[in-house]
């Protein structure tokens, strides 16, 4: 069994997991209520990055096993796709009380099934040494169990939080374990030298990045042009519209986010000798992360926009106002570390151009999301006047637009480039 074998998405994954869970035990010793709420919304959007990452390591891990063995390898992917889904689905849920309720059983087992999935696929995948697989799958079964013995488990400790929450750590760093026991298994017979070139997933990495940025034009320019439009009518439509536009903005947003993350994860996928896969698994893990932040936020911001938080109206504005500052700069990290992979695969082919360019637009970028967010958090709220306002939300909607654009033209151009074959660097053998 070798580590190095393992795909990196898949190995990453599990080191995450490992790490949540000993976050969780720090998490633990915060006290305060709006910390305990942030630490929260960390681990849950961390979930979001390693999810994302398990489906594409379990794909890279099927495309490296034959037959029946590849065949579960993409159960496992399916199961980490369907808890990914469920994710989405279960916050959805909250903004609707009454249908959480009734739906909660359904959502419960479709948990179990997905999880279940993925621990079948990773035991058949690993199939070839039956001992290591069947050690593996029973770790999975003793983390993963149905809703009637999850229900008789947390009676068994008689209610106590932190009991629970201890052992479910724990469990979680058993399911690390049990991921990369089986992962490595799976692998046992591959040679560590052996990889599956695609570039034609380059091409769709890098052109899923273009497309992600178009999307999140639409998702920047609407809270500004709504602003404007307010600023400019007089009646109470537009502000009844506020609550469901910004929901709309915040939901392109994810999916921007999520096209994005695909792209990274895509381009990584295809080990490609010119690609550097490291900024892209950064640049994918930052994209899932603010994703995960995302969808977490907007039934606490709807909420807080309607009214209808309630005596938890603290608490949905503490999680709608979390890392309204961090949240941009991890987005803008994440297309610098994509940069970075888009400048080294040209400075690779000799577009010493695109390269340089690739460093201008992840400098530039990072400049333009601050200059955008320093105009929105302290600039807007000091105007005088309607006037300035309007010259505020301009500034702020160019800053937004001029640095999605640069970019996007960035990976556009790098898609093309890999259809181009280029020129790689010279080589030499010494005799």
């Amino acid at each position: 069994m070798s580590w190095r074998a393992i795909p990196l998405a898949l190995r990453v994954a599990a080191i995450l997991i490992v790490a949540m869970a000993l976050f969780g035990l720090v998490q633990q010793q915060a006290a305060a209520f709006p910390m305990v709420l942030k630490l929260n919304l960390i681990r849950t959007a961390m979930s979001f990055a390693i999810k994302g990452l398990a489906i594409f390591g379990a794909l890279e891990l099927a495309g490296l096993l034959p037959g029946i063995a590849a065949t579960g390898a993409r159960l496992a992917a399916a199961g980490w796709a369907l808890t990914l889904a469920l994710s989405i689905f279960d916050v959805t849920l909250s903004l609707s009380e009454s249908f959480a309720k009734s739906a909660e059983v359904y959502v419960r087992w479709s948990w179990y099934v997905a999880l279940f999935c993925v621990g079948a696929g990773l035991v058949v995948a690993a199939w070839r040494k039956p001992v290591v697989a069947i050690i593996g799958g029973v770790l999975w079964l003793l983390v993963q169990y149905p809703p009637p013995v999850e229900d008789w488990f947390h009676k068994l400790f008689g209610g106590s939080y932190k009991a629970v929450f201890y052992v479910a750590q724990g469990r979680f760093t058993l399911q690390g374990v049990a991921m990369i026991l089986l992962a490595a298994a799976a692998v046992g017979a591959v040679p560590e030298d052996f990889a599956i070139r695609t570039p034609d997933r380059v091409r769709r990495g890098f052109s899923a990045l273009a497309i992600s940025m178009w999307i999140r034009v639409i998702s920047v320019s609407i809270l500004p042009l709504l602003a404007l439009m307010m600023i400019g009518s007089r009646g109470d439509h537009s502000e009844k519209t506020l609550p469901y536009t910004i929901v709309a903005a915040a939901l392109v947003n994810v999916v921007s986010l999520l096209v994005f993350a695909w792209g990274a994860l895509e381009a990584a996928r295809a080990r490609h000798p010119e690609v550097s896969r490291g900024p892209l698994l950064a640049a994918a893990i930052g994209a899932l992360w603010c994703a995960g932040v995302a969808v977490r936020q907007i039934p606490e911001l709807y909420a807080l926009m309607t009214g209808g938080g309630g005596f938890m109206g603290d608490r949905s504005e503490n999680l709608a106002t979390a890392f309204s500052v961090v949240g941009p700069f991890v987005a803008a990290g994440a297309v610098v570390a994509a940069a970075i992979a888009i400048g080294g695969f040209a400075n690779r082919r000799q577009q010493l151009d695109l390269g340089t360019r690739a460093q201008t637009v992840g400098i530039v970028f990072v400049m333009l999301t601050g200059a955008n967010l320093a105009v929105m958090t302290w600039m807007l709220p000091e105007a005088r006047s309607e006037g300035s306002a309007i010259l505020i939300l301009l500034l702020a909607l160019g800053c937004a637009i001029a640095s999605v654009v640069m970019f996007a033209r960035l990976a556009r151009d790098a898609a093309a480039l890999v259809d181009s074959g280029g020129t790689t660097l010279p080589t030499a053998t010494m005799l």
